[in-house]
């Protein structure tokens, strides 16, 4: 299996990785406090999780439709689909309200809290 992976380095750390189609990847050993999957109902499932700052959220599609997790206030911006994930560290505390820019139309949205 050839896996391709993306990283870029700013404030944070922010990685995709694709698998060529390989739907078996997922979240799994990314070491991310918690997984939210995107699922083909138009839902995260979390639609709301906890974290402690410097911890991160990792983002995997559980069904065939891609999506985004696209902050409001633009501090994340990820696309998923099959076979990809989505990572990213919150380095500072608050509140971060996301959706996603393919069905905002149908309310897919949620809220990552980050505590000190």
């Amino acid at each position: 299996m050839r896996l391709v992976c993306l990283a870029a380095l700013a404030v944070v750390t922010v990685l995709a990785c694709h698998s060529g189609g390989d739907s078996r990847v997922s979240c799994a050993g990314t070491g991310a406090a918690v997984v939210v999957n995107a699922n083909d109902n138009y839902t995260f499932n979390p639609s709301g999780a906890t974290v402690n700052a410097g911890q991160s959220v990792c983002w995997q599609v559980t069904g065939t439709l891609a999506h985004t997790a696209t902050a409001d206030k633009g501090t994340f911006d990820g696309t998923v689909d099959e076979g990809t994930w989505y990572l990213h560290i919150f380095p500072d505390t608050g509140t971060f309200t996301y959706y996603c820019q393919l069905h905002q139309a149908f309310g897919m949205q949620g809220t990552i809290t980050v505590v000190p």
